[in-house]
């Protein structure tokens, strides 16, 4: 059975047509991979961002709380009433003023 020119003809026209719709097909997942891969590192890095952001925060607070604390130490603030006014302990509030906490 062989076939004619025309069915030849077709056959190739449809061959033709199932690689370049797979190759399309290809082309769009790669294109979506990689915009998806973009997409997350751009997320990774606003995510590192944020959490540099937020270490740095509490590290201002933190170095502010030790300088309020030694500024009321100074001013004759007992350090039982910063202790209270805190909720931490006088021995905890010893290593605050120390900046250790």
């Amino acid at each position: 059975m062989s076939m004619t020119d025309e069915e030849l003809q077709a056959h190739k026209a449809k061959a033709t047509a199932e690689a370049l719709a797979a190759h399309k097909a290809l082309q769009d997942a790669r294109a979506a991979e990689k915009a998806l891969a973009e997409s997350h590192a751009a997320a990774q890095e606003r995510m590192r961002e944020e959490a540099r952001q937020a270490r740095e925060a509490v590290h201002e607070a933190l170095r502010g709380r030790v300088l309020a604390s030694r500024r009321a130490q100074h001013a004759g603030v007992p350090l039982t009433a910063l202790a209270e006014g805190m909720g931490v302990s006088a021995p905890m509030m010893t290593f605050i003023i120390k900046g250790e906490r």
